[in-house]
């Protein structure tokens, strides 16, 4: 079947954008090579979550004109295109290394990115103000929704404070329902069947909680649970990264973003709190930022009772019990010091 004018006007369009991205970011990394412009790490800031827990949305409130966003460069297809594809295979669909590690690809591939000198096309969010111009752009920004279990490892390897966001599971279950990317993802397809990551141990840990998974909602609790586990429990919680709530940044955003100012040490624009209102470009219909319902308790149209107790109940099993059908977690017991 041949492809109509327009697609393939269209699909022209698109590979010449790609092109001239590639061309700049090339111009960008040349023009920085040697100048150690971003090897002072904690400059840069790193925002660490899960898939749909709201990492887009805080990165784009984030956002100033200096500061570079390098989006999902754990992604294993953006990780193929650094010519890293058996790197990409062990670190796996999800990131685990534990701490103490050493193992020498992966901190050259982090210590690299950092650095600023593994840019690839398809992982920056250009500001075209910047327009990847080495005058403007001093810092970068991170933002991953697969580093949660690496966290440990890597503020002990390298000079970093990440942003460590946590949402609500009933929330982000329910919007990943919604969404298309995960609609294969059930008991029988889960995450799990594709995990064949270099180091194992923390799903050797949790072995019994996966295989005994019955239904479409216990994947994804499980899948939750696992991502959050790490920063959750680990004696650096709140510590050696920031740990910030989403429902805390909807509901109480001065008092957040004067949190997150504080302890990076820097000041953002006076516009955050009104960019704050805007979605995200991953919001999908049905979010409650677009139909005016409370975002915070729209998971309730989307579950019964058994699948809301079911998902909690799963949760608890992991050790984290910050978390009820309150639309508020237990802000203590996420390490909140308040």
């Amino acid at each position: 079947m041949s492809i109509p004018f327009k697609q393939r006007l269209a699909n022209y369009g698109r590979q010449f954008e790609i092109f001239k991205q590639k061309l700049a970011i090339e111009k960008f990394r040349k023009k920085n090579e040697g100048t150690g412009r971003f090897r002072e790490h904690l400059k840069h800031l790193i925002i660490s979550g899960e898939p749909r827990g709201g990492t887009t949305w805080l990165a784009e409130v984030l956002s100033e004109k200096n500061r570079l966003i390098i989006w999902e460069p754990l992604h294993y297809k953006i990780v193929a295109q650094y010519k890293l594809k058996k790197f990409g295979e062990e670190i796996g669909h999800m990131p685990y290394i534990p701490q103490g590690t050493v193992w020498p690809e992966a901190t050259d591939y982090f210590n690299a990115l950092f650095n600023g000198s593994e840019l690839n096309y398809s992982s920056i969010f250009a500001n075209p103000e910047a327009n990847f111009n080495p005058e403007i752009v001093d810092s970068l920004m991170f933002k991953f929704c697969r580093a949660n279990l690496l966290l440990p490892w890597l503020v002990d390897s390298f000079n970093i404070l990440p942003i460590y966001l946590v949402r609500h599971p009933l929330s982000v279950i329910s919007s990943q329902y919604r969404h298309s990317a995960f609609s294969g993802m059930d008991e029988k397809a889960s995450i799990f069947a594709n995990q064949k990551s270099r180091y194992s141990q923390i799903f050797e840990k949790y072995r019994a909680n996966i295989e005994g998974i019955k239904n479409r909602e216990e994947m994804f609790a499980n899948w939750w649970a696992l991502n959050n586990v790490v920063p959750l429990t680990h004696e650096y919680n709140n510590k050696k990264w920031i740990t910030v709530s989403y429902e805390s940044l909807v509901s109480r955003p001065q008092f957040e973003m004067e949190r997150i100012s504080n302890r990076l040490g820097i000041r953002f624009s006076s516009d955050i709190f009104s960019r704050m209102l805007k979605p995200s470009a991953t919001t999908k219909s049905g979010s409650g930022i677009l139909t005016g319902e409370n975002q915070l308790l729209n998971w309730e149209r989307n579950f019964t009772t058994v699948q809301i107790d079911s998902i909690l109940k799963t949760i608890n099993s992991y050790g984290i019990d910050a978390y009820s059908t309150s639309p508020q977690p237990n802000y203590k017991k996420l390490g909140y010091e308040e």
